[in-house]
């Protein structure tokens, strides 16, 4: 329900964005204790993010879920798993100086 409303896959997942939803809150528990907690198009990482998906987010694409073709490496050292879709979210919506670093799969190149 929560990906069907815009919520990428990683924050659908995430113990945080459901301890907000449970309160009736909108985002997620980091942005209500002023903490950032962005994914790939802000630069990072999902660096707060608590769930069962911890250590395998290389694993799936942050956006849709399915299988990775593709890891983006963010600037805080952290690889996020990405599909197409994924890949062609963050080289639309990231400003330039938060694109990440580098992509690898699925020929991808991400610009800094």
């Amino acid at each position: 329900m929560a990906m069907a409303n815009g919520v990428s896959f990683v924050c659908a997942n995430c113990d945080n964005f459901w301890w907000s939803a449970e309160r009736k809150l909108d985002g997620c528990k980091a942005h209500h204790e002023r903490k950032s907690c962005s994914g790939p198009v802000g630069g990072f990482g999902f660096p707060l993010y608590e769930g069962p998906l911890q250590g395998h987010l290389a694993r799936f694409c942050f956006l849709t879920g399915e299988p990775a073709t593709a890891v983006i490496r963010t600037k805080d050292g952290r690889e996020i798993g990405a599909t197409k879709r994924g890949i062609d979210v963050v080289q639309t919506f990231s400003k330039n100086g938060l694109r990440p670093r580098f992509v690898t799969g699925e020929k991808a190149d991400l610009k800094p």
